[in-house]
């Protein structure tokens, strides 16, 4: 069942809230609370999305606990920019993590070398 009011949406805004307060270290990133698609269902939760380097990426993927063999590698035929994403849980809400991130003269983390 789709939200129908922001009251409905509380048990992810709540996570979210304790996310914010576990890891204010974390890098910045896009958060946003809804619809989002699992491997193998669609639910409320957040959405975390980041822009800027596979080490980012790899911070947030240890906070969570995801584990790194379920982290789905996936490159771009004009490789200019990676793709990352990994699905967990949070406070019991799920997280979809995914990193766009832009190549540039990095090494590639044990995430993407795993996801292989």
């Amino acid at each position: 069942m789709e939200p129908q009011t922001i009251g409905d949406q509380g048990p992810v805004i709540e996570a979210l809230y304790r996310l914010l307060n576990t890891f204010p270290h974390l890098p910045a990133a896009d958060l946003r609370v809804g619809t989002v698609i699992l491997r193998s269902r669609v639910v409320e939760g957040i959405s975390i999305t980041l822009h800027s380097s596979f080490s980012d990426f790899e911070t947030w993927r240890e906070a969570l606990g995801i584990d790194v063999n379920t982290v789905e590698w996936k490159p771009k035929p004009d490789r200019s920019y990676e793709v990352l994403e990994a699905c967990g849980a949070f406070a019991d809400v799920a997280v979809d993590l995914a990193g766009f991130i832009p190549l540039e003269p990095e090494p590639v983390p044990a995430t993407a070398v795993a996801a292989l």
